[in-house]
């Protein structure tokens, strides 16, 4: 037994200050984004619509709200012009976002996203009914490749749109939530 101790003990010092192998280091934990939008309507005042996702470095996120609006096309037989088959397609409206984040020089994050924002067109006020018979749809697409400061609000994007003749304002905050 103390032939055991003894060499136990002579070996001990050097198992001590052997270097800690790779497969016991922990590796870093990736960064981590809050990531704000906020996509202000210039006929509200002071209404905005909020979306935030959190996010990964370089993995990318995406939001889909909105509605799947039916578009009636109809076609005729060729051999029989009475006979009219109808058959619906569907469009979807509401608000898209698809985002990705970065680490930048300097503290900075980059942004890089593709909003898309659409609606159906309200029916002319003479007639009621839409513009030729189907649903209108409105649409408005901003694509950003950007670096905001960590935390501060950003307006990336501020569009006219000169069909509904509204001001949309679309601000970023990005937020690395661990360090």
């Amino acid at each position: 037994m103390k032939f055991a101790s003894a060499a136990l003990a002579s070996v001990m010092p050097l198992l001590l200050s052997m270097p800690v192998s790779a497969q016991d280091k922990k590796e870093p934990e990736p960064a981590t984004y809050k990531v704000e939008f906020n996509l202000r309507d210039g006929a509200q005042p002071g209404a905005a619509r909020r979306y935030t996702m959190i996010l990964e470095g370089k993995s990318r996120g995406t939001f889909r709200v909105g509605n799947r609006v039916p578009v009636a096309t109809q076609s005729q037989d060729a051999g029989k012009p009475a006979v009219v088959n109808i058959q619906f397609s569907y469009v979807d409206v509401g608000v898209n976002i698809g985002c990705e984040v970065r680490e930048a020089a300097g503290g900075q994050i980059g942004v890089r996203a593709n909003l898309d924002i659409s609606s159906v067109v309200p029916p002319d006020k003479a007639t009621g009914q839409p513009a030729g018979g189907r649903p209108a749809i409105g649409q408005l697409n901003v694509n950003i490749d950007t670096l905001v400061s960590p935390g501060k609000p950003a307006v990336v994007a501020s569009i006219d749109d000169p069909v509904g003749m509204r001001k949309f304002d679309v601000e970023v905050t990005a937020t690395r939530m661990n360090q």
